[in-house]
């Protein structure tokens, strides 16, 4: 196990990477694809907390990024992770409007979880790691 930042990752890419992978999702969704690249979700005008699961990873290395719209709604989006890091039972993603979270999906005694590796916007959070 070692550690890698994200600019040692990335320093012999001689351009921007751009993933053309997006699925839009909103309140009716139950779940968040985990063989899209890009999740973007929009809350507008619910009335109460939604929440969604992201299943289990397909590939070692996969990266997840779920961004949820500015959309002025106090509600939370909560994503159930079904196969989190520690296999804690409080393994949820929360995002408040405008917030996103990238996760990369490791291996781990023969399965894949997945493990955040940023999460952005005031009032967002993540458990289970």
């Amino acid at each position: 196990n070692k550690k890698m930042s994200l600019s040692r990752l990335f320093n012999n890419i001689p351009t921007y990477l751009a993933l053309d992978d997006v699925e839009s999702l909103d309140e009716t969704a139950t779940s968040v694809s985990a063989t899209k690249a890009v999740s973007l979700i929009d809350l507008t005008g619910t009335s109460g907390n939604v929440t969604m699961t992201l299943p289990n990873a397909s590939s070692v290395g996969q990266l997840k990024i779920i961004v949820r719209k500015d959309d002025n709604d106090s509600d939370d989006l909560i994503i159930n992770v079904t196969s989190w890091t520690d296999g804690s039972s409080s393994n949820d993603i929360v995002l408040a409007t405008g917030g996103a979270v990238v996760c990369i999906a490791l291996g781990a005694e023969g399965s894949l979880v997945w493990y955040p590796i940023s999460i952005l916007g005031t009032g967002s959070s993540v458990s289970g790691v």
